[in-house]
């Protein structure tokens, strides 16, 4: 198991996760709104909706600050909640405290883009590595693959629709959901990963260090 298959992963146990919390549980692929509004409620962590250029963004797009996620709702609706659930995933990625910029949440963003070799060392960075890695965090979270799969393949929900269910853009759903349909799942408990260490346990800098050289 990869570094992306565990990230996958662990999006869908948060998501499993949240949508099993408090009394109102729901089942998996449940609205985006909801998923979120849960995600305020278990972590703690409550979302403030500013207009575009307030001074408490700071130029960004979407904040994580303290117990805080400050986001523009001036955008698309879908766009404000892939700003939330993309500081979610800082948090629970253990990244600290986030000012992102529109540049770096990305709801198509694929781990294809990272670069290698030379590149990689002279474009990519700790930053850059952890705006992918929340990307595609936020997308599996408010999209499980294993979930838009059985959509798409048992209920016949086409594209639109699933868009439609979840309260995302149509793009972000075929994004999510063509990876699902022409790649190998994320691998079943018990596979061991290609590290010894789970990287959601290390630090930014600890897993800069983990990961120089691989690809």
């Amino acid at each position: 198991m990869n570094h992306w298959d565990l990230l996958r992963k662990e999006a869908r146990r948060r998501h499993a996760e949240v949508c099993a919390q408090g009394d109102d549980k729901c089942d998996r692929g449940a609205p985006a709104e909801i998923l979120l509004a849960k995600a305020e409620k278990m972590t703690g962590i409550r979302r403030r909706a500013l207009p575009k250029d307030h001074p408490l963004l700071d130029g960004a797009v979407a904040k994580l600050e303290r117990s805080t996620i400050w986001y523009d709702s001036s955008v698309e609706h879908w766009l404000s909640l892939y700003y939330q659930a993309h500081e979610f995933a800082h948090h629970w990625l253990r990244h600290g405290a986030r000012a992102c910029t529109r540049s770096d949440i990305d709801s198509e963003a694929s781990e294809d883009k990272v670069p290698l070799g030379v590149h990689r060392v002279q474009g990519y960075g700790p930053h850059e590595r952890n705006e992918t890695d929340a990307n595609l965090f936020a997308r599996e979270f408010l999209l499980a693959g294993d979930v838009l799969k059985g959509w798409f393949t048992e209920a016949g929900l086409n594209a639109g629709q699933i868009a439609a269910r979840v309260g995302v853009s149509v793009e972000m759903v075929c994004h999510q959901l063509a990876r699902s349909l022409l790649t190998p799942d994320v691998p079943p408990d018990g596979v061991k990963a290609e590290s010894p260490q789970d990287d959601f346990d290390l630090d930014e800098s600890q897993r800069a260090a983990a990961h120089l050289g691989q690809p």
